[in-house]
């Protein structure tokens, strides 16, 4: 999403990333409601992961603000090369 919101729409990349963060917020409520409402949800690890998670993306969220678009991009990029390759060799 963030490449398509970059390229096709325009965006810097620090937008791109807000709105496709933004965006994956309200897709993945819906899923979750899907999956709970299906029986398959663990609630108490759901907790866990939550606290744990929001203090990681609050942190990493102030972080990359501070870091220019270039290099956000550049971080982007070889995220995605080592999980292609990453994915290639299972």
């Amino acid at each position: 999403m963030i490449p398509m919101l970059v390229g096709a729409v325009g965006l810097s990349q620090h937008e791109a990333h807000g709105t496709s963060l933004t965006a994956m917020v309200l897709m993945t409520m819906a899923a979750a409601l899907v999956y709970a409402h299906g029986g398959y949800f663990d609630g108490l690890l759901t907790a866990e992961l939550a606290v744990g998670s929001t203090i990681g993306v609050v942190v990493g969220a102030r972080w990359m603000m501070k870091v220019p678009g270039r290099r956000l991009r550049q971080g982007f990029g070889l995220f995605l090369i080592a999980t292609s390759v990453s994915m290639f060799f299972r």
